[in-house]
């Protein structure tokens, strides 16, 4: 399993189409989930197409928003329109906008109308099932999802149109009558997360666990050869069936029983350690014994072992380096309110929140826009084009570098002109081009500031979340 983070609706559509594409060039069957609804409450189509299907909505809404490569749409304003061309403007169901449009839209207001709901249902009926699911109504504020639902209704009729997908795509269930015709390669589909009990393990990043969970999920009940049992429509009454196929939709797995993972049961056959804390501590005791890493002083061996247990190589101990102070150094910035910048987006996630103190952040710009542009205008990498950009915001702070040499150097650089110093530097990055070189610099000197490195070509973003979570936690699994 694969996660992906992509940070534009644009993109992401583009990188479906690929993933699609593929499956149909090689045979495979795909399922794609989408979270966000897939229909309005009955009766709504009529209202805003002037026809009670879902494929009229689809177009009309198609045909209307637009979604720019910067994820800048008109959304707002097209709800803003259906409330008062559809509905009439006292008694549109759409509300909500961000409070700095306050009396930009006409017809949208930023509180639910319970006047609306007279007109129309507020919820569909499988949100009836699906516990805990939000209104397709509400536009903005906490758990908001109709901005989703316009937005991704629009991507989704233009992807089944594509030409090279039209003859191999189906919507679930409106094409598919639930299970009753799966023939197509690709099926795309309603989900719901917040069905399913977390698996945190999976990511630290809670959207990220909730699609592995569900991703896990779907391919265990097709393991057994139970998934599409699970696509079929749950009982119904026939009404309700009807409305689910042609204009609501529903939602994969609502209204069934959710078994316990325990089911998709795999004989143990091989023995080995299985409980996560038996494995950590077994490991750090084997670590302990090392006697490279009882030469090291005390303070530093809790993060040297979660380095070598990172890395799985004892002997990149006599290649680490450190200032003396850097064990306390660590742990006391963050406790005067410091953050931790980090050069990637993989390191930031893999550092453990719950060692550090209250209001402490990860930060990471790798990925804005001014960063890239910055980078492009000065011949660098992005990584050493943050440094650039945080300037005297890492004044005080805790710098950690996993990936990029060339963010080392620029640190280096930023510090030797007179910026301001941080509390900490953690930086173990990895490669063939400068890694060695970048960390030699620091090591020989680190410029008055507490450090951490690793010298030579190895390291990278785990050993580097290692030595990070270390210092602010030591062995705390």
């Amino acid at each position: 399993m694969a996660l992906e983070n992509i940070t534009t609706r644009v993109a992401a559509m583009a990188r479906i189409r690929e993933i699609a594409i593929d499956s149909i060039e090689t045979g495979c069957r795909l399922l794609t989930g989408f979270d966000f609804a897939f229909g309005y409450p009955a009766g709504a189509a009529s209202r805003v197409a002037g026809e009670g299907t879902w494929q009229a909505l689809w177009a009309k809404l198609s045909c209307w928003l637009i979604d720019g490569d910067d994820n800048r749409s008109n959304s707002y304003d097209v709800a803003a329109r259906i409330n008062c061309d559809a509905f009439g403007r006292e008694i549109g169901p759409f509300w909500g906008h961000p409070h700095q449009h306050g009396g930009r839209y006409d017809g949208l207001g930023p509180t639910k109308n319970r006047a609306a709901f007279s007109a129309i249902e507020e919820f569909r009926a499988v949100e009836g099932v699906a516990k805990g699911a939000k209104s397709v109504w509400q536009l903005a504020y906490n758990g908001a999802v109709g901005r989703q639902a316009l937005l991704g209704i629009a991507h989704l009729e233009r992807l089944r149109h594509d030409p090279a997908l039209c003859d191999h795509v189906a919507i679930w269930p409106f094409e598919t009558r639930f299970a009753g015709d799966l023939k197509k390669q690709v099926t795309i589909a309603e989900v719901y997360p917040s069905l399913f009990p977390i698996n945190s393990d999976i990511h630290p990043v809670k959207d990220a666990a909730q699609v592995g969970t569900v991703a896990g999920y779907f391919a265990a009940l097709d393991a057994k050869g139970q998934f599409e049992q699970f696509l079929d429509a749950p009982e119904m009454t026939p009404d309700k069936r009807r409305v689910a196929e042609t204009e609501e939709g529903w939602i994969v797995g609502a209204g069934h029983s959710l078994v316990e993972p325990s089911v998709f049961d795999i004989p143990d056959t091989l023995h080995y350690v299985r409980e996560p804390e038996a494995i950590y501590a077994q490991s750090f005791e084997m670590i302990s014994r090392v006697e490279q890493l009882q030469a090291l002083p005390e303070a530093i061996r809790p993060v040297a072992t979660r380095i070598v247990h990172a890395c799985g190589m004892p002997e990149i101990l006599g290649d680490l380096r450190f200032s003396d102070d850097i064990a306390d150094a660590v742990p006391e910035a963050l406790a005067a309110g410091a953050d931790i910048y980090c050069d990637v987006e993989t390191l930031r996630y893999g550092v453990m929140k719950r060692l550090l103190p209250e209001g402490c952040e990860l930060r990471c710009r790798i990925s804005a826009p001014e960063v890239t542009n910055h980078a492009k205008a000065n011949r660098m990498t992005r990584a050493a084009a943050q440094i650039d950009l945080w300037g005297e915001r890492l004044g005080g702070q805790i710098v950690a570098i996993g990936n990029a040499p060339t963010a080392l150097f620029r640190l280096l650089e930023w510090i030797d002109a007179g910026g301001a110093k941080p509390a900490a530097i953690v930086a173990l990055p990895v490669g063939f081009v400068g890694a060695a070189e970048s960390k030699a610099e620091l090591a020989r000197d680190p410029r008055g500031i507490p450090f951490i490195t690793l010298l030579g070509q190895k390291g990278g973003v785990g050993m580097t979340q290692a030595a990070v979570n270390g210092l602010a936690g030591g062995l705390n699994t």
